[in-house]
């Protein structure tokens, strides 16, 4: 029975150890609220729109420069996440935070990718050691 008792006590001394309080969301100002749906929204959605006719526009010369994917996400993705997804009053996208944490085109992750296995292989060629 002690042992139980010891090893009961040991379970819950672990478990709250671990364990962490969950945190609530903080609260949205109502003022904020108003004003994104007052004015934000509205001018996210010109942006939009203006975005869009921008990108119709220079297609043509992303096209051959192979930067649709990156024209489309300035110019019309990121305004029309801002209008029409992101949460009233949540002001947060607009930080060069969320910026760097928005997807990136495949292309970004595989030159990400490259430029980290390429030093190893330069190194390892530099030093003889296979090719």
């Amino acid at each position: 029975m002690k042992r139980k008792l010891i090893s009961l006590v040991g379970a819950t001394a672990a478990i709250l150890l671990v364990a962490r309080p969950a945190l609530a969301a903080p609260e949205t100002d109502p003022a904020a609220v108003a004003a994104d749906a007052l004015v934000g929204r509205p001018l996210c959605f010109a942006a939009t729109v203006i975005g869009s006719a921008i990108f119709v526009v220079t297609l043509p010369v992303a096209a051959t420069s192979h930067s649709v994917h990156s024209t489309a996400e300035s110019l019309v993705l990121t305004p029309a996440r801002a209008t029409f997804t992101r949460p009233l009053g949540d002001f947060d996208i607009y930080t060069p935070d969320s910026a760097m944490a928005r997807r990136q085109p495949k292309s970004a992750k595989r030159d990400r990718v490259v430029s980290k296995v390429k030093p190893a292989r330069e190194q390892r060629t530099a030093a003889g050691i296979g090719g």
